[in-house]
Order: C-alpha cells, then structure tokens, then sequence
C-alpha cells in the first residue's frame, strides 16, 4: 500500500456521534467545546451514572504519524496522578466505529465547574501579591508531583488553569495533563515538523521557554517553571512580560531579549528577583524544581503579612451568583461562575498586544531594530512552515 493509499485509508474516522458508547460505557451526550487538538463533550459513565468530561482526538492530529500511540501511552502514564489540585484522568481509549476504522484516542477526566484563571484576570485586572502567591503554590504543587513521575506539561497557560467550585469551595485544577509529554520521550523529526505546522502540541508561545521554542534541548520541568514565571508576571501585573504582535515575534522575544523590569512598585522588589530567576533564559539557572519555586514564593510570602487581608478568598460567600454554562471552547467543563470586577477599571487583556506600527518611534535606532524584529519573526515563521512541508511531502 502506498502513502497515498495509507493517508486516505486514515481518513475514514470521523469525530463520533452524540449518544455514542465509548469504550467504558462513556455516552456522549453534548459538545462542550473545541479546541485545536481535540473536540471535549459532556459524557455519563452510565454504569456508575457520573457525569464526565471526554476528549476525543480530532481526526486530522490523528493523522500524523505515531502521535495516537504515543497520545495514548502518555495518557495512561498521567493518570497516575493523584493531586487534588490535578483534574482526574478516569479512563482512556481509542474511537472506532468499525474493527478496522482508524480509531480516535479518547480521554475522560472529572467534569468541572467555575471558571478559568484567564477568565479571573480578565474580570479583575492584577490580584494582590498575597493572592497569587497562594495561587502559585496550589499551581505549583501538582508540578511537583507530575515531575516526580517524569511528566512535564509543556502547555501551562491561564486557560489551561481552572478554580472548580464546589460546595461553595474553590480549588485550583491544572487541566490538560493528558497530552503532556513524558521526559525522555522524543518526537520523530517528521512528526515534529507535521505538528509544528499544525500548532500542536508544541505549548503557546507567550508562555513557552526558548529551549522549548527552538528544540535546541530536551525540555526539562525548567520548562514548566518558566511557565509558571510568566502566569506569575501576567497575575501580579495583568502584562505578559513580553509583548509582540504575532506568535512568531514572541517566540523571538522569548529566544533574544532581556527580560524587562516589573512596573511601578514591584521594580526592585522581592518580587523582582523570584520573577528573574524563573525566568532565565537557560534552564540551568531557573528554579531547578517545583519545590525550589514553592520554596522561594513562601520566603516571600513571609515578608508580605500586611497583604494578607487584601487577598480575596477562595471560599465564595453564599450571596454570589450561581455557576452558569460556560462557552469557553477548550475546557472540558459546561459550567462558567461570572467572576464579579472590582470597582475599578480593569486593564485591556493583556493577550491581545499592539500592531507593530501602533509601536514605532521616532528614534531612527528603535525602528531599525523594530524592522530586523519583524524580518527574524518572518523567517523563523517561514522555515517552520518549510520544514513541515518538506516532511509532509517527503
């Protein structure tokens, strides 16, 4: 059989129906959202009669070759974790309607309610230091575990962190571990460029590490952390710590420049320090473990008890608003709580930076280096859609 015929053959399998029975005895019974790399239903476990969320592959990802398998094994692995501030993997499994269709890889995982860490930033602006230290640390402490197992996340990201509510009680949960990568696992070099073209699963560049950006080291729990640092940055200053008018350009400014000094009151401060060291550009002088960054966020913690009361808690009061259907499209969750804004003004997202001409100069320097800016971002975004067309047709 030919590539051709192969690459047809694939095609076969599409997304399932409503009110299919998956493997498990899961029954889909609506779409909750979409996301590049999968499509997420609501589900019941009819023999336990729980309600569940699944993520099915999307057809297209399947395609790329060896990523089921490794979807699926990378799956299993991150099931064993076991942190309550972890969203729970119940089961895994392929999608086939018939025994010699191409199967789909499935997830289920614990169905959740509330809303995400982006959505409370949007609505709030930067929280009080005190508060987003406890926030890091609950962020923090699934890390630790998952490192511990040899899996690293490789996509940490404000939508990816959700605050479950349940019985009036929130609790951080880092989503998406499902497609994680574990260490010492590598992509063929066709499989990469293939998924670089397609955007998966490679991270989101305002939050990826350079040695994750260009390949040029086994990512490493640094990478994580310096996740971390940036969900750190955008919570206490409601700015990423770069900006950049397209994901190119980002990941340039990730890879080359020198990280800038945090706004206002925090130049200078304990905060400053923390924030550069897990933000250094080579993984060997970041924080060399959750622990390590846990560690460095309670020192710090310690100097800031007069903040302690401005920090909003966790815990709701009985006289806010009920949860409501969430429309966010990559979540495995039906359920959104409105996040009351403050009486202030909140800042425009920060996720959405100026066009390149809304930057320029007048100085004649800045512009020149705006314009050799822009032709690296180009190229590199050239040679990577080069590269997966190479492979694609090789």
């Amino acid at each position: 059989m030919n590539h051709t015929d192969t690459h047809a053959e694939l095609q076969v399998t599409a997304l399932p129906p409503l009110q299919t029975r998956l493997i498990g005895g899961y029954r889909l019974v609506r779409e909750i959202g979409r996301g590049s790399f999968g499509v997420v239903y609501e589900a019941e476990q009819e023999l336990l009669r729980r309600r569940v969320a699944v993520k099915v592959l999307k057809p297209e990802i399947v395609l790329v070759p060896t990523v089921a398998e490794r979807f699926l094994r990378e799956a299993r692995l991150t099931s064993a974790l076991s942190h309550q501030n972890a969203a729970t993997i119940y089961g895994v499994g392929l999608y086939a309607p018939t025994p010699d269709a191409q199967g789909l890889p499935f997830i289920a995982m614990e169905l959740l309610q509330g809303t995400s860490l982006q959505d409370l930033l949007d609505a709030r602006g930067p929280l009080p230091p005190a508060e987003a230290i406890q926030l890091l640390r609950n962020l923090l402490a699934p890390l630790r575990e998952a490192h511990s197992l040899g899996i690293i996340h490789r996509d940490l990201k404000p939508e990816n962190i959700w605050l479950h509510e349940d019985g009036g009680q929130r609790t951080l949960k880092v989503l998406d571990f499902g497609i994680a990568k574990a260490r010492g696992a590598s992509w063929d070099e066709q499989t990469s460029r293939a998924l670089t073209l397609a955007e998966h699963p490679f991270g989101t560049p305002a939050f990826m590490p350079p040695e994750q950006a260009t390949a040029a080291a086994q990512v490493t729990p640094a990478a994580d952390l310096y996740a971390v640092g940036c969900i750190a940055w955008l919570m206490l200053t409601g700015q990423l710590p770069y900006q950049a008018s397209n994901a190119a350009q980002m990941i340039v400014a990730h890879i080359s420049k020198p990280l800038p000094h945090l706004p206002g009151h925090l130049h200078g401060s304990p905060h400053e320090a923390l924030h550069r060291r897990a933000l250094a550009q080579r993984p060997e002088d970041r924080f060399q473990s959750a622990q390590d960054m846990i560690d460095a966020l309670d020192a710090l913690g310690a100097t800031l008890p007069h903040l302690a009361s401005a920090a909003r808690p966790l815990t709701r009061s009985s006289g806010e608003l009920p949860c409501v259907r969430s429309t966010h499209p990559t979540h495995p969750t039906p359920h959104k709580t409105p996040v009351p804004p403050p009486a202030t003004t909140r800042p425009t997202r920060p996720t959405e930076p100026q066009p390149v001409s809304a930057q320029r100069s007048d100085d004649p320097s800045a512009n020149r280096a705006n314009r050799a800016i822009v032709c690296t971002s180009a190229l590199c975004a050239l040679l990577m859609i080069l590269g997966a067309l190479l492979a694609v047709f090789a």
